[in-house]
């Protein structure tokens, strides 16, 4: 699905900091990864790139065969609505739309019509079990609850692959196991995962784990 090869990342391009040094990845479809590593380890710059928001200073990054540098800015910005889904450890929820208007927020930027909107949002709101949450607002949700609706927001467009950023960082842990065996369900239904982490209970979950140090990426158990 998506293949990193000799990626480099500097800031700013051309000198100062080297984000990422030589990775290489390849994630499969199907794939449940776990990209581990500690705070400036290069992680946030690998989301980046894996989530097409941002593009490498060196080497090949595709995305289903497609060479990513090829594309124009416009180009990028569809198929990165099209074919992936982010989830936030802080869950970037927009207070004063209710959790149904969350999670088709997706939608509506790609303009579909309301009433398609309103029926993709209900029906991802309960396979997460929020059916009873529809006209909340987010300052009305539980911790738990909140992160189950940017779930909902991100599986709603049908994304190929899903990306997470530390998504039980700003959980307790009961909560955030909870939110890692609804990971498990996706994963069990064939979706593709990221999962960016710095925290080994949340690794060992993870069936692929991938170690990043130093902006260098090498495979390796939790």
């Amino acid at each position: 699905m998506i293949r990193l090869v000799n990626i480099g990342k500097t800031y700013p391009a051309g000198a100062g900091v080297r984000a990422l040094i030589s990775v290489n990845l390849h994630i499969r479809e199907g794939q449940y990864v776990g990209i581990l590593g500690p705070s400036g380890s290069g992680k946030s710059t690998l989301l980046n790139l894996l989530g097409l928001l941002d593009v490498p200073t060196s080497g090949e990054l595709r995305f289903e065969g497609r060479d990513v540098a090829t594309l124009s800015d416009q180009e990028l910005s569809r198929l990165r609505g099209r074919a992936i889904g982010f989830v936030f450890q802080s869950f970037h929820l927009v207070s004063h739309l209710s959790v149904s208007e969350n999670v088709e927020l997706p939608l509506f930027y790609q303009g579909v019509p309301h009433r398609e909107r309103r029926e993709r949002a209900r029906a991802q709101l309960a396979c997460v079990n929020l059916a009873h949450r529809l006209h909340h607002l987010p300052r009305q949700l539980s911790g738990g609850e909140c992160q189950r609706t940017a779930i909902a927001r991100a599986l709603v467009t049908e994304p190929k692959l899903v990306l997470a950023d530390e998504p039980t960082g700003n959980l307790d842990s009961k909560t955030g196991t909870e939110i890692l065996a609804l990971f498990d369900a996706l994963h069990a239904q064939g979706k593709t995962l990221a999962v960016i982490t710095h925290d080994l209970s949340v690794a060992s979950r993870i069936p692929r784990i991938v170690r990043i140090a130093d902006g260098i990426l090498s495979e390796g158990a939790a």
